[in-house]
């Protein structure tokens, strides 16, 4: 599990410099509302994907759990 969360934050940090590069060069162009709205985009891409993942990774533990105690969890019916 804790490799699955390692793994997204390696991505979204080496995304990083190329995110920040291309916000820079859209700035310095002049283009601030295409600039915002690039960031806007990659950063809600970026949650979503960190959402699905935390969905994934939730489910699995539920159903790990009732594996391991049952339907009712912590050993109850």
């Amino acid at each position: 599990m804790s490799g699955a969360l390692r793994a997204w934050d390696s991505r979204q940090v080496a995304a990083q410099a190329g995110i920040e590069r291309t916000a820079r060069v859209l700035l310095a162009a002049g283009e601030e509302e295409l600039a915002g709205r690039y960031l806007t985009e990659q950063t809600h891409a970026a949650a979503g994907e960190g959402m699905r993942l935390l969905e994934a990774l939730a489910a699995s533990l539920e159903a790990r759990t009732r594996v391991l105690f049952g339907e009712g969890g912590a050993g109850r019916p």
